[in-house]
């Protein structure tokens, strides 16, 4: 007869890793360089399209600030620390939770599931969006900003979740920064073509610029 202990022994050992493997991935310090981000985004993107909610709950959790209005004002000073700060705190995209049934279609449903990364940190950096530039113009206090591309395995239907930043050994999501210049988008004093060229990459929406100029 099998003892009682030698059947507990692999049931308890099988749920040690278990436990172990989520707090890997859930208590993860990351750095601030592009592959601990690369990273992040392979267990953010991965928890979604493998239909792991709890992880997906646990990871998203830790992307708001720890303290909006601090960062934001150390960041971006007192004239655009404040506007930043009421863009942040009214981004509808800060409910990733809710956002799962979205990212489920996107990913699974639709198969945009190949992941690329970037990392910003020069306002001359052309392959930063145009709002990111922005936002790196106007910091006090330099810090990169990180981006996110999910696609097809043909590279179409491009779609971007962006920008993140690093604080705290974590990887925190602050939106698109579209309001780091006074009468920016979204202020309405702006016109809508200048606000989808700053969702670009900065050497795409020259391109584009440049096709559109050459058509007229």
């Amino acid at each position: 007869m099998t003892s009682p202990t030698k059947i507990l022994i692999p049931f308890i050992a099988a749920l040690a890793f278990v436990a172990c493997s989520k707090k890997s991935t859930v208590n993860t310090t990351y750095s601030d360089t592009a592959a601990s981000f690369d990273q992040f985004a392979q267990e953010l993107i991965g928890s979604v399209k493998n239909n792991k909610r709890g992880e997906f709950d646990a990871i998203v959790s830790k992307l708001d600030l720890p303290d909006a209005k601090g960062w934001f004002d150390k960041t971006f000073g007192p004239e655009a620390g404040p506007r930043l700060l009421a863009e942040y705190e009214a981004n509808p995209m800060k409910d990733w939770k809710r956002g799962w049934p979205e990212l489920r279609k996107l990913i699974v449903d639709e198969g945009r599931d190949t992941i690329a990364t970037s990392r910003h940190d020069s306002a001359d950096d052309e392959m930063a969006t145009g709002h990111q530039a922005n936002a790196i113009r106007a910091m006090k206090t330099p810090v990169a900003l990180y981006r996110i591309q999910l696609t097809r395995p043909d590279g179409e239907k491009s779609f971007t979740l962006w920008s993140f930043v690093h604080e705290g050994g974590k990887f925190r999501f602050i939106g698109k920064t579209k309001k780091s210049k006074a009468g920016e988008a979204g202020s309405g004093s702006v016109d809508s073509t200048v606000d989808l060229l700053g969702e670009l990459p900065i050497k795409r929406a020259r391109e584009l610029m440049k096709e559109q100029g050459g058509a007229k």
